[in-house]
């Protein structure tokens, strides 16, 4: 990834891990999120030599120095100054950028989205919805961080309008879901998420897990998933900046 050797080791920290004692290998962990508490400034910035925009895509000259701005939030909407001119207002729009559980064989750099989640960097991971993470060890060992107020799709220069935040979850178990990748769920979709490169890729991933999912929990055979999911479906490109690029396939609850 062009920029990722510059990055400091000590980039994305998360919070954990959380060890929970009902779940084995093979298990997932149904995670709500309750609610993130944003505060009231977040920033956003450019790093040299990082970023989606990379020398090969275009003639975007990057920073010599890192292009940091400080983002006012308050009553629901994010402020981006302007100097001399007039400012931007942004819907708030809380979520978690980096979640997930331990993997069997090898720690992982935080930066990088995998199988258990890590820096998915997806905003349907965000209130009122529920994340199911693989398990591969004993106790799971959740971890999350790198909250943001506000993301574009493909969050394209490498950062989003990044905050601390406090983050309430409700984590159950599903027993013997053995599950491929994150899902999510939410009011009206259900989502499978996965990582790869090229991006279509990732695609074909998400929409492969989306199809499993539809078959084995909601009755269709394999043939009328794929034609629902071709009728249907959906994909939010989450993020194009890490190792490996993110996308979310949905399908619609009010056809299940």
């Amino acid at each position: 990834m062009w920029g990722t050797d510059r990055l400091d080791d000590n980039i994305n920290p998360v919070t954990g891990p959380i060890r929970v004692d009902s779940v084995s290998p093979g298990d997932a962990l149904a995670v709500e999120i309750e609610e993130i508490e944003l505060p009231d400034r977040g920033v956003i910035n450019i790093f040299p030599g990082f970023g989606g925009l990379e020398p090969s895509i275009g003639d975007l000259a990057p920073p010599s120095d890192p292009e940091t701005v400080f983002c006012d939030i308050e009553d629901g909407t994010v402020t981006y100054p302007r100097e001399d001119e007039q400012d931007v207002s942004i819907p708030a729009h809380p979520q978690v950028g980096t979640i997930g559980t331990a993997e069997k064989h090898e720690g992982r750099y935080s930066v990088k989205p995998h199988e258990n989640g890590g820096n998915m960097d997806c905003r349907e991971v965000t209130e009122g919805n529920t994340l199911y993470l693989p398990v591969d060890v004993d106790g799971g060992y959740l971890f999350l961080g790198d909250c943001h107020a506000a993301q574009g799709d493909g969050e394209i220069c490498g950062i989003s309008v990044e905050v601390p935040a406090t983050v309430t979850l409700r984590v159950d178990t599903v027993s013997d879901a053995d599950l491929s990748w994150p899902r999510i769920e939410s009011d009206d979709e259900i989502m499978s998420v996965a990582a790869a490169r090229p991006a279509e890729d990732a695609v074909k991933f998400a929409y492969l897990d989306l199809i499993e999912w539809l078959v084995d929990d909601y009755g269709f055979d394999e043939t009328e998933a794929y034609h629902l999911c071709s009728a249907a479906g959906r994909v939010r490109l989450a993020q194009v900046v890490n190792p490996k690029f993110t996308v979310a396939a949905g399908f619609p609850k009010e056809f299940l």
